[in-house]
C-alpha cells in the first residue's frame, strides 16, 4: 500500500481542520458590529486562519512523534468536533472553566449531568466530525525518513518556515492588523480547536503542575457577642437569572409566595462566573477578590472554615447539585447526588433538601448554626426536570435536552416554573426557620445563584462564556435576603453588589471579627 509522507500528512491534517471547525469564522468575523468588509480585516481573517494552522502543525510536529502522530490528529478531531457542536447550538465556548466542570462531573460519576447535554445532534456532529476522519486516518500508511535525526529536522524546518510566513503575515501589515486585533481582543476565543487546546494547558498549569499548600489566612477569630443565637439558611441557587423573577420586574408572576415575604432583594447582583465549578468557591472566597482563581480557592482557607472553626458553631453543606466544589471538604456534608454517599437519592427535586434542614433544625437547638442548601434550581438544558408536575405553572413547556430544537415560548416557560419552584423552596425554608426559632434568636435565610443562563439571546443557550465575553443574561443574579431582625416590607436595593459581598455577609451575621480587610460589606448593612 503506497503511503503518504509524514510532513504533507502533518501539513494537510493542520489545514483540513483548521477549515473544517472555523467554515463560518469568517462569515462570524464581518457579523460583528464595525467589523467592514474589507481588504484589511480580510487580511487579518486570513492571518487568523493562517495562525491555527500554524499553531497545529507546532504541536503536532513536536508532539507527534511517529506512534503518536495518529491518536494526536483523532484527538485533535474529538475535540474540534465537540467544541464546534456547542460553539454552534449553544454559544458556549470550550474553556478552562467548562473543562474543569466537566472534570469534576466525571470524577464525582455525576451522570445525570452529563446524560442532561447528550443527544442525538451531539452523536452525529461526533461521528461525521471525528470518527468518519480517524477511521480514513486510522487506514492511511505514512512514511517517514529511515534516519531519525533527518525526520527531527525537517520537523524543525517546517516549524520555521510556519513561524516565519507567520510573521511576514503579521509585520507586512502590522499597523492595521495590530488595530483591529485591538478592536476584536476577544477574538482568539473563537477558534477552534485552539482556544480549547491552550484551555487544557491552563488547567493543566494551574490545577496539576504543582501540589499547593493549604493556605490558612486567618487562625483566630474574635467574637463580638456571645449572648444571641445565630441561625442562617444560605441557599446557592443554580442557574437563576435576576431578570426572571417577578420581585425585580419581570411581566409574568414567578415570585407569587416570595412577594408576601418580608425581604430584600438585590437588584444590581453580578455573579463573579458563568460556571458551577467557578462561581461557588467564588461565593466563599476570602482572599483578594481580583486575584481569585478556583485552584487557588481549592487550597485556600474559605469563610465556612473560619465559621465553622469558631467555638459554638455549626456549618452544615446539603449536597443536590454537582458538588460543593471543595468548598465543604472540611465541613459536615451530607451528599443527595453521590453515588458512594449513604444519602444518595439521585433525581431528588430540591424539597429534598428542605426536608433534611427541618430535620437539622430539630436537633440542634443550642449553638450557632449555618446550613447550606445547594440546590439544582433551574439546571439546564432539561428545565422540565428541575420541578414537579404541579409547578407546571406556565405552558406550553419545552421537554427536549436540546433547548435550541423548542419554540421560544415553551423554553421560556419552562425555565420560569423553575423560578416558582425556587419561589416556593425559599419562601418554604423562611417558615420553617420562623417555626423552629425562639423570640431572641437571630434568624435569616439568603439566596444567592451562583451565575445566570442565555435562553436563545442572540442565538446564545445554557451558560459557561468566559467572564469577558459573557452576556448580562449569564451574569445578573438574584440575591434575596430575609430576616427576623429586619422589619421592612420588600425592598428593592439597587446598590451594585456580587458573590464578594457573601464572605462579610456571613461574617456580619455571626458577629465574627477577623484580621482581614473586606472591600465589600455585608448585605445587612443596606
Amino acid at each position: 500500500m503506497q503511503g503518504i509522507d509524514f510532513k504533507k500528512f502533518i501539513i494537510t491534517s493542520s489545514l483540513f481542520i483548521t477549515l473544517l471547525f472555523n467554515y463560518d469564522f469568517f462569515t462570524y468575523f464581518f457579523s460583528i458590529k464595525d467589523n467592514h468588509f474589507n481588504f484589511h480585516n480580510c487580511y487579518f481573517v486570513f492571518g487568523l486562519y493562517f495562525l491555527i494552522i500554524t499553531f497545529l502543525n507546532l504541536l503536532i510536529l513536536t508532539i507527534g512523534q511517529r506512534y503518536l502522530l495518529k491518536p494526536l490528529i483523532i484527538s485533535l478531531f474529538f475535540i474540534g468536533a465537540i467544541a464546534k457542536y456547542f460553539k454552534s447550538n449553544y454559544g458556549v465556548l470550550i474553556n478552562d472553566d467548562v473543562i474543569v466542570s466537566t472534570f469534576h462531573t466525571f470524577l464525582e460519576k455525576n451522570y445525570s449531568e452529563l446524560n442532561d447535554i447528550l443527544n442525538l445532534k451531539l452523536f452525529i456532529s461526533i461521528f461525521v466530525f471525528a470518527i468518519i476522519p480517524s477511521f480514513i486516518i486510522l487506514r492511511i500508511k505514512i512514511n517517514y525518513p529511515s534516519l531519525y535525526i533527518k525526520e527531527i529536522f525537517q520537523r524543525i524546518v517546517i516549524i520555521i518556515i510556519s513561524l516565519s510566513i507567520l510573521l511576514i503575515i503579521i509585520f507586512g501589515n502590522y499597523k492595521n492588523v495590530s488595530l483591529i486585533a485591538r478592536k476584536n481582543n476577544k477574538i482568539l476565543t473563537q477558534l477552534i480547536p485552539t482556544y480549547a487546546i491552550t484551555s487544557i494547558y491552563d488547567v493543566y498549569k494551574n490545577y496539576y503542575k504543582s501540589d499547593p499548600e493549604m493556605k490558612i489566612l486567618v487562625r483566630s477569630t474574635q467574637e463580638d457577642d456571645l449572648l444571641d443565637r445565630e441561625i442562617m439558611i444560605l441557599v446557592i441557587g443554580e442557574t437563576a437569572r435576576a431578570d426572571h423573577f417577578s420581585l425585580i420586574g419581570y411581566g409574568k408572576n414567578t415570585n407569587p409566595l416570595l412577594s408576601k415575604k418580608n425581604i430584600k432583594i438585590f437588584n444590581s447582583a453580578t455573579s463573579c462566573g458563568t460556571i458551577t465549578a467557578y462561581s461557588v468557591p467564588c461565593i466563599f472566597y476570602m482572599d483578594k477578590y481580583k486575584d481569585y482563581s478556583p485552584s487557588k480557592a481549592e487550597f485556600t482557607q474559605n469563610v465556612l472554615d473560619v465559621i465553622n472553626s469558631t467555638e459554638n458553631h455549626k456549618v452544615i453543606w446539603l449536597e443536590n447539585n454537582s458538588s460543593c466544589k471543595h468548598v465543604c471538604d472540611r465541613i459536615e456534608t451530607i451528599d443527595f447526588m453521590d453515588i458512594k454517599s449513604p444519602r444518595y437519592t439521585p433525581n431528588e427535586f430540591d424539597y429534598i433538601l428542605v426536608k433534611e434542614a427541618k430535620k437539622i433544625l430539630k436537633e440542634n437547638k443550642s449553638g450557632d448554626l449555618l446550613i447550606i442548601l445547594h440546590t439544582l434550581g433551574s439546571h439546564g438544558p432539561k428545565y422540565f426536570k428541575r420541578y414537579p408536575e404541579e409547578f407546571e405553572y406556565f405552558k406550553p413547556v419545552c421537554k427536549k435536552n436540546s433547548p435550541e430544537e423548542c419554540a421560544r415560548e415553551e423554553l421560556i416557560n419552562t425555565y420560569d416554573n423553575t423560578i416558582v419552584y425556587t419561589d416556593y423552596i425559599l419562601s418554604e425554608l423562611i417558615d420553617l426557620i420562623k417555626i423552629n426559632i425562639n423570640p431572641n434568636d437571630k434568624a435569616a435565610m439568603l439566596y444567592v445563584s451562583d451565575h445566570g443562563e442565555s435562553l436563545g439571546e442572540k442565538n446564545i443557550y445554557l451558560h459557561g462564556l468566559p467572564n469577558s465575553i459573557a452576556p448580562k443574561e449569564q451574569k445578573h443574579i438574584p440575591i434575596i435576603l430575609w430576616s427576623n431582625f429586619l422589619n421592612n416590607n420588600i425592598k428593592i436595593i439597587e446598590n451594585e453588589v456580587s458573590h464578594e459581598n457573601i464572605p462579610v455577609t456571613l461574617l456580619d451575621f455571626f458577629n465574627l471579627k477577623t484580621k482581614i480587610e473586606f472591600k465589600s460589606k455585608s448585605l445587612f448593612k443596606f
